[in-house]
């Protein structure tokens, strides 16, 4: 996975099914939205979750910051396979991404705020 404030690219060279990662942040401006653009390959299926951070705050617990990070509780979850562009609106904010394969995955996947 490469990351940049706007930006993350995920490859996969048959990822196992339960494969997990993670990254971020991605920041999301007022009157922005996130584009996913896929190019994965036969019946790769993975489940993407987008974590705003930037509800945390010094006075967090250690139990919230664990959930923002591993995605457990995701402001926004998608399931994305074959070749798609999907695009998504989100709050303004900082957002962890979170990826799991739910089948076996091969390919890439584009992740960008515009």
């Amino acid at each position: 996975m490469e990351s940049d404030e706007n930006k993350v690219r995920i490859s996969a060279e048959n990822a196992p099914k339960g494969f997990w990662g993670g990254s971020g942040p991605i920041t999301v401006e007022e009157g922005q939205e996130i584009v996913v653009e896929t190019d994965l390959q036969g019946k790769s299926e993975i489940k993407l979750k987008f974590s705003l951070m930037s509800a945390l705050d010094g006075n967090s617990s250690a139990a919230e910051v664990i959930n923002a990070v591993s995605g457990e509780n995701a402001d926004l979850e998608i399931v994305v396979s074959g070749n798609n562009t999907g695009r998504y609106e989100a709050e303004p904010g900082d957002y962890s991404v979170q990826v799991e394969a739910l089948q076996k995955a091969s390919g890439t996947i584009l992740i960008q705020v515009r």
